[in-house]
């Protein structure tokens, strides 16, 4: 997945009432979000760069979030400091959908 929009742009308005909310991954430096229907992410360690670009990698899923205004499941991969693939889950069906094959 590319982003549209410099980070420099998107970092402007993430913090504006009708974004979510970051939502932490568990046991990493990354919040997840939507901007402009697009899952994005934040590296919680660094302030001057607030969305990162989302990869598409063969790697397994470790890391998952619940953003319960969207009523899926997003998730996100993070390994060796990489965010590298981003998608959804459909709870009523059950089904996986990736958006950064």
């Amino acid at each position: 997945m590319r982003l549209s929009k410099p980070a420099t742009v998107l970092g402007s308005c993430l913090c504006g009432p009708t974004t979510l909310d970051w939502q932490p991954l568990s046991a990493s430096c990354y919040a997840v979000g939507l901007v402009s229907g697009d899952l994005v992410m934040r590296d919680l360690r660094r302030s001057d760069s607030d969305v990162l670009e989302l990869r598409a990698s063969q790697r397994p899923l470790h890391r998952h979030t619940l953003l319960p205004r969207t009523r899926r499941v997003c998730w996100a991969i993070c390994a060796d400091d990489d965010i590298v693939r981003g998608g959804q889950c459909d709870q009523r069906q059950k089904t996986m959908s990736s958006t950064g094959a």
